[in-house]
């Protein structure tokens, strides 16, 4: 059943409009036949309530005009005091200030009317005092009608968005305007579903110093991988570290930390802070005080190092390269590759054959993300490195031939892309193969990275600048210069004179086979190591 819409005002597309008949015996004093004009509402009860208060004004105007008519100029002048009276009531809908003006412009005009009353008889007066009492009355009225409408307007403040919302909301972003890898994605899943674990589920705004330090505290004595091992799932976080087991590493309770205070410096950005609705980062004491800890005199060493030549002759010489077989040929190739390049593991194992190319004159190794299945760290990885004369002596270029002459795409097509890239199985090879060859595993310390390290040590040994060895590396340049003025696209040459300043591991190259010379013996009866397809390699 559709609503009645009161007297005195009516609906036009969306807005209100108040509307008052004059009166047959005293529209001589007006230019109009009635007074029609904006509510300023598209509410209807808003809309009722200013137009019962303007009636009650127009009704006393009307009397004064029957008691003591006026001019037809005082009567536009009373119609345009009525006007205004309307545009304050609309303005007093938020603001109490506005009240008192409309009041003073309504005792201003009954004050006039009492000046021009003053010469007239005591009958006069006992109306004056009538019209008083009416306006005493209508006072009461509008105050009350701002009350209710002050009260509905206060509505409460919109809370801030809850943590999950917050996470929910920053994946959505990152995944619409942001390149991130699979793996990263996953790793900082699992960083956001452990803070949602110690945090709760509490409006972002009600996050504070002592929510993140009780998150720091918990996550340092975590076991790795709660997620994924059974004898975890079901837990909370309180009962897993009861449970005792060998926490995680500083560095990964860091990375943790790391991600839980990005995720608030996110939503900190100019084009989320108001959809967020915070104004500070809980976490970023936290991160200052892990930050100056680690970096005190007194903060245990990573201890990070380079492999000493005792430790490479060890990797070098093993019963593979002096009998000159192998399973796969990534294992006769990537520690010399990682030694004279100073390339990532992944970086090498993930290598086409289109990118071994000629720049200057000079053989190069092209290190890009261009292929949709290639990662690289960040934009500085992407660069040429020139390839070692000891690599070419080995036979890469030659190899590289023969694997373009057999139907192959890629250097290793025997690697297959994983979690992390095409790296898994060849790292996982590099542990056995430096247990085999009795190098003492040291945790963060011995790894293929340290190969990459190794490469660095010498280049600064032999007195090379690190702004010549940033660009071969994929590093940053330190200075304004390289930054701004450095072009990788003419660079091949200088690059060259900087690896052939790299002669530390000659003899231990030297002492390889060449790969015309060794001989891959793949296991499981596999027909040489990529699907069967191909039963030896002519080089």
């Amino acid at each position: 059943m559709a609503r009645r819409i009161p007297a005195h005002h009516f609906r036009r597309g969306n807005i209100f409009y108040f509307r008052q008949v004059i009166p047959a015996d005293l529209r001589e004093h007006f230019p109009t036949r009635e007074l029609c004009f904006s509510l300023g509402t598209e509410k209807c009860r808003t809309a009722h309530s200013k137009a019962i208060e303007l009636s009650f004004i127009m009704s006393a105007l009307f009397t004064q005009l029957r008691e003591s008519p006026m001019s037809n100029e005082k009567s536009s002048t009373l119609i345009q005091m009525t006007r205004n009276a309307s545009e304050k009531i609309r303005l007093q809908e938020r603001h109490e200030e506005r009240e008192n003006a409309l009041l003073e412009q309504l005792a201003a005009a009954y004050a006039a009317r009492k000046s021009e009353a003053a010469s007239h008889a005591t009958a006069l007066e006992q109306r004056e005092q009538a019209h008083a009492a009416t306006v005493a009355a209508l006072t009461t009225t509008h105050a009350h009608t701002v009350a209710a409408l002050t009260m509905h307007a206060a509505a409460p403040a919109k809370p801030t968005m809850r943590l999950s919302e917050a996470i929910e909301y920053v994946k959505g972003e990152k995944e619409t305007y942001g390149k991130q890898s699979i793996n990263s994605a996953k790793e900082y899943a699992a960083a956001y579903s452990i803070l949602l674990q110690i945090v709760g589920d509490k409006p972002i705004s009600g996050i504070e110093y002592q929510d993140a330090k009780e998150f720091y505290q918990k996550v340092t004595k975590l076991p790795p991988n709660i997620n994924k091992i059974a004898k975890y799932r079901g837990k909370s976080i309180d009962e897993i570290i009861a449970m005792g087991d060998t926490p995680i590493s500083a560095r990964t309770a860091e990375k943790y930390l790391e991600r839980a205070s990005g995720l608030f410096d996110f939503l900190l950005l100019p084009n989320h802070k108001k959809a967020s609705g915070i104004s500070e980062n809980p976490f970023s004491g936290i991160s200052s005080n892990v930050r100056a800890a680690k970096n005190s005199d007194n903060a245990p060493s990573a201890n990070k190092r380079a492999y000493s030549i005792d430790e490479l002759r060890a990797l070098l010489s093993h019963s593979s390269y002096t009998s000159k077989k192998f399973k796969n040929p990534y294992e006769y190739w990537l520690i010399p590759l990682a030694l004279l390049t100073g390339a990532r593991q992944n970086e090498l194992c993930q290598l086409h054959l289109s990118d071994f190319i000629q720049q200057e004159d000079v053989w190069c190794i092209n290190i890009t993300d261009e292929e949709e299945e290639k990662k690289i760290k960040n934009k500085n990885a992407k660069r040429l490195v020139p390839i070692h004369n000891k690599l070419l002596e080995m036979g890469l270029l030659d190899y590289v031939t023969a694997m373009k002459a057999a139907g192959h795409t890629r250097l290793f097509p025997e690697l297959k892309a994983g979690q992390k890239g095409h790296g898994d199985v060849a790292s996982k090879w590099f542990a056995r193969h430096r247990d085999r060859c009795a190098i003492k595993h040291e945790k963060h310390v011995t790894t293929f990275h340290a190969l990459r390290r190794t490469f660095i040590t010498a280049l600064i040994n032999n007195e090379v600048t690190s702004s010549l060895i940033a660009p071969v590396v994929g590093h940053e340049g330190q200075l304004i210069t390289d930054k701004v003025y450095f072009d990788p696209s003419n660079a091949a040459k200088r690059k060259e004179t900087v690896l052939d300043r790299l002669r530390d591991f000659d003899a231990l190259i030297d002492a390889l086979p060449h790969i015309k010379d060794i001989t891959i013996s793949p296991t499981r009866g596999q027909n040489f190591w990529f699907r069967g397809k191909l039963t030896g390699l002519v080089i």
